[in-house]
């Protein structure tokens, strides 16, 4: 995370921790099952399109709101399942590793180019982490190509158990990763990677890749996810997600003198628990979020199923949103209500 982030984690949790990231949220969750990136024998098998109907398009728009700006907020499905937990704090593990490393690169004894050196750590609340990182030109800073892997062995941090391991790849990098300029791209793949809290779990084994470019006053955020999947235990009720071509963007920077977020999201969700099937996602108009309101206040989203049935999400207030349905595909919406934001999240 960049200083810039990290300062403004410091004074505006509501946007560090789940607005400007939420997009690696979604990955986590969504690309943590088993395999991606791989020959197509090793993907999930994604469900058929889901048929939205006036019975269950309330649940789909929850999912699609899982599935776009509020899993970092431990968002609970229709079920009353919380999904997030876990895979929130997989992210936020998963970023605090990226973090940390140009301090680990900066402080390797100097060794021959290339060769891998492992540095162990104490966790606060018990168990360990490892991190092995790969200098290839010896520099001791962060370059392309360099990689380095993570592995936790019981390590208990901030009331969450994390075991598994990391590895995160660098196939583009300018600037110093530890100032508030830089550009990076990142392969993560994640294996075994577990996360348990007293609300749940989530188990991540998968790749994805995070394009995060920052300045002073902006960060922007690009995330690419294969077709993967990720079961969890949440609530009691246990839940496998799938994700396939999905696209998440965030962009977050000062308007008005307020930190304003606007995300946007593609691809094909689905959940077991929830409209029985996937929806295809789309961003008519980015979703904004200004520092200090919970919920976005502009924006609008679709979630398309089966024969073009349709739902879509407008927000009308950082307090109420708008669900429409078209349950014919016929492209007229012939139901529709308003919900508050904590209704449905």
């Amino acid at each position: 995370m960049s200083a810039m982030l990290r300062r403004t984690a410091a004074r505006r949790p509501a946007l560090a921790a789940r607005l400007a990231t939420t997009a690696v949220v979604a990955a986590i969750l969504a690309g943590c099952g088993g395999g991606g990136g791989g020959d197509d024998s090793g993907a999930p098998v994604v469900p058929s399109a889901a048929t939205i109907t006036a019975s269950n398009y309330e649940g789909v728009a929850r999912q699609t709101l899982v599935a776009t700006t509020y899993l970092g907020d431990a968002t609970g499905l229709v079920t009353g399942a919380q999904v997030a937990p876990g895979a929130q704090t997989l992210f936020a593990y998963t970023r605090s590793q990226i973090g940390r490393l140009p301090g680990l690169f900066a402080s390797r004894t100097p060794l021959v180019t290339g060769v891998t050196s492992t540095e162990t750590f104490n966790c606060t609340g018990g168990g360990s982490i490892s991190v092995q990182t790969t200098d290839n030109n010896g520099n001791n800073s962060v370059d392309v190509g360099d990689s380095a892997t993570v592995t936790a062995r019981s390590c208990v941090e901030e009331g969450a158990t994390i075991s598994g391991a990391i590895t995160l790849s660098f196939s583009a990098v300018s600037g110093n990763l530890n100032t508030d300029t830089y550009a990076a791209t990142v392969a993560v793949s994640l294996q075994e990677l577990r996360a348990s809290t007293q609300a749940g779990n989530a188990t991540g084994s998968g790749q994805f890749t995070l394009a995060i470019s920052s300045t002073s006053t902006s960060t922007n955020l690009d995330l690419s996810v294969p077709n993967l999947s990720v079961t969890g235990s949440f609530g009691g009720i246990q839940d496998t997600v799938t994700m396939a071509d999905y696209r998440m963007t965030s962009t977050a920077g000062l308007s008005g003198g307020r930190q304003r977020v606007s995300t946007t999201v593609s691809g094909v969700v689905g959940s077991t628990v929830l409209a029985g099937g996937t929806v295809n996602l789309a961003t008519v108009s980015p979703l904004v979020q200004f520092e200090g309101d919970l919920h976005p206040s502009g924006g609008q989203i679709t979630a398309t199923g089966a024969a073009g049935s349709r739902v879509r999400l407008t927000a009308q207030s950082p307090v109420t949103v708008l669900l429409e349905l078209d349950a014919d595909g016929n492209g007229a919406y012939e139901t529709s209500l308003t919900k508050t934001w904590s209704s449905l999240v």
